[in-house]
């Protein structure tokens, strides 16, 4: 009886927390549910655990906003601010890199 990241710290809580999972966790808990939009969850029938990492590596869909419950917009926010703080670096880069030579602006004799 562990549970990570709880807190157990005396008879009720334990007797609540099992109450809670022996309702919960069941053996169709993930059976036709989708674990991220256009990804369905596998069917455990016949899967070792190697069949379940090669499922979700021929299945899983590319990295998307929704995929993180995001809004579709929400990427092309952080691309317009991650192009804007690229380019502020480099217009900075640039400014600072001024001068060079030196001598007395003279010519040779």
């Amino acid at each position: 009886e562990i549970m990570y990241g709880g807190h157990i710290t005396d008879f009720w809580d334990r007797l609540v927390d099992n109450n809670y999972l022996a309702i919960i966790m069941k053996e169709d808990l993930l059976e036709g549910a989708e674990l991220g939009p256009g990804f369905p969850a596998p069917s455990p029938e016949g899967l070792s655990n190697q069949g379940y990492s090669d499922y979700v590596s021929a299945n899983l869909p590319e990295e998307s906003p929704p995929m993180y419950g995001l809004h579709e917009n929400s990427e092309i926010a952080y691309l317009n601010s991650a192009t804007s703080a690229v380019f502020d670096t480099i217009l900075r880069l640039k400014a600072g890199s001024g001068g060079g030579g030196g001598g007395d602006g003279g010519g040779v004799d």
